[in-house]
């Protein structure tokens, strides 16, 4: 169902939240204080306590069906990216601004590392990165992979995609593709405890 939110205290027991939209949610993310989704439509919501959601009125500067992929929270600043090369950034959850990425294509996932916002996404492997949020600039990958997962760890970028593609960089600007054995589209990636 579109507009989905449940909670638990546990993982065991839940409720299901009033969103107060029927759009598809698509990622959620937690910083310590508010919980911060988007999703289609140009879809953003926040709460303090997970259970009363706040909607974003959406930016007019934006498509009205243009979705929202992922969202972090860093260097005290929200950052949400998505198709059409749409960013924006807030430094509360509740006040929004679009911010020019430089790129028309499908933004996928979204990182930070090194006092660096990377994004990643598609079409030819497309990258943009920012000092500071504000001002992003389009970088050369040297892939032509659609790059949908991206994670900074051991002061590294690691982003993957479509036909097997990793790609490292610590800058985010200067990528090296690595060789991952596989041509299976690796949608998403994570480290944890050494992997």
């Amino acid at each position: 169902a579109g507009g989905l939110i449940l909670t638990s205290p546990d993982g065991l027991s839940w409720t299901r939240r009033e969103s107060g939209t029927e759009s598809e949610l698509c990622d959620v993310i937690f910083d310590g204080n508010s919980f911060v989704v988007v999703g289609e439509s140009r879809t953003v919501l926040y709460s303090q306590d997970g259970t009363a959601w706040n909607a974003v009125p959406p930016l007019s500067s934006l498509k009205s069906s243009m979705n929202f992929n992922k969202v972090i929270y860093a260097n005290g600043l929200y950052v949400a990216v998505g198709e059409y090369g749409a960013i924006m950034t807030s430094p509360d959850a509740a006040n929004w601004t679009d911010r020019i990425s430089h790129t028309t294509g499908n933004l996928g996932d979204v990182a930070y590392g090194n006092g660096t916002f990377v994004a990643v996404g598609h079409p030819d492997g497309a990258v943009v990165t920012s000092p500071d949020g504000v001002t992003w600039t389009n970088q050369v990958s040297g892939s032509d992979s659609y790059l949908s997962g991206l994670v900074f760890a051991n002061n590294m970028f690691v982003a993957t995609g479509s036909g097997g593609a990793v790609l490292t960089s610590t800058n985010g600007v200067d990528w090296t593709n690595q060789v991952s054995n596989s041509s299976a589209t690796f949608s998403c990636i994570a480290y944890g405890d050494g992997l």
